[in-house]
């Protein structure tokens, strides 16, 4: 399971030679501390503006960190204005509302709550000694901030696999992709899975195929929640059946043939999966898909081999409890935030 840490948005004035060997030791303050910062620099276009800092700021960070140093003096009084700039990203880090993951700083003689400062709620700690700054900065964060988390739905390291008696009295064999959201307390709504692409590796050319939602395993809809913390959700990835364990079978919401995958082994295929939802950024994963020619199956990057045969009720026990205790192994080397499955009527309605 994907364990990277939190990611910190700093807007810090990088005017001069001072100001960018302060923000340099801020940043070297929030890695130690376990974070992944990312120092904005100036921007001059609106494309950069779009691009380098309202895209960074909606998907690729966890907090903001704004630093406001002293510019020039604002008439013939004793007040100056802050940093043009971080302002700007200061109004894009509002209109995105970042909430408590956001800390303030403002130089000693920068016009109080000017600009987009008077938008946030939060307290906006001054500083004289800029020297000082990092280390008053390491406090606030190490008081208020946590590291772990991440505003992202993940997929877990490997897909696992379920046998399951079918009505037809043969036995399917489903291989799941457990999502987790890493978010720290926000619910990921209206979450879908989709199957994006399939690549052969005996083709040039992918498999004709359009984009499709699959389902979440035991759950009638295509769109579920993923509550935030240990929770995870599976969907089912692809599946076969004793009685065909050449042919590769999908659960797709849709009826029409470009979205219904017409696979056939033996071959290896690429399968590219997406999971998105309505207020969580989503992620992508390829796995890779080897059906054997002598009924056995590899789904993943280091899975193990499943053989498709035909199972009586004890075989599916025992099958079952020998995957589950695989899934067990996989947490329990996993961080203890990210290792748990949600309660049973969570997990998989």
């Amino acid at each position: 399971m994907s364990q990277d840490p939190a990611r910190v948005f700093v807007s810090c004035g990088q005017r001069d030679c001072c100001e960018k060997e302060v923000a340099n030791r801020v940043k070297d303050v929030l890695e130690k501390l376990g974070y992944e910062p990312y120092l904005a620099v100036d921007e001059q276009s609106l494309r950069s503006l779009r691009e380098n800092i309202f895209e960074r700021l909606r998907d690729r960070a966890e907090y903001f960190l704004f630093v406001d140093f002293c510019r020039e003096k604002i008439g013939d009084g004793p007040d100056c204005r802050g940093s043009m700039f971080s302002h700007q990203e200061l109004a894009i880090a509002s209109f995105l509302d970042f909430g408590d993951d956001f800390l303030a700083f403002q130089e000693q003689g920068v016009l109080k709550r000017d600009g987009m400062i008077g938008a946030f709620q939060g307290n906006v700690t001054g500083f004289q000694d800029r020297s000082k700054l990092p280390e008053m900065i390491k406090g606030r964060v190490e008081g208020k901030w946590q590291n772990n988390w991440r505003r992202k739905l993940v997929f877990a390291d490997d897909p696992d696999c379920e046998a399951v008696p079918q009505r037809s009295g043969t036995t399917g064999f489903f291989f799941h992709v457990r999502v987790m959201n890493r978010h720290r307390r926000a619910t990921a709504r209206n979450c879908y899975a989709l199957l994006r692409s399939i690549g052969g590796s005996a083709a040039s050319q992918p498999t004709p195929f359009e984009s499709a939602e699959v389902r979440w395993a035991g759950y009638p809809l295509p769109n579920a929640i993923i509550s935030p913390g240990r929770c995870f959700r599976r969907f089912d990835a692809v599946w076969f059946d004793s009685a065909d364990p050449l042919s590769p079978r999908f659960n797709i919401f849709s009826d029409w043939p470009r979205n219904q995958p017409a696979l056939r082994g033996p071959r290896k295929w690429t399968l590219e999966y997406e999971v998105i939802s309505e207020n969580v950024p989503g992620s992508t994963i390829s796995l890779a898909l080897d059906v054997g020619n002598d009924g056995t199956v590899r789904f993943g990057q280091s899975a193990s081999p499943v053989r498709i045969a035909q199972l009586n009720g004890s075989g599916i026990d025992d099958f079952n409890r020998a995957q589950a205790a695989g899934v067990r192994d996989l947490e329990s080397r996993t961080d203890s935030t990210a290792s748990r499955s949600c309660p049973p009527g969570d997990e998989e309605s």
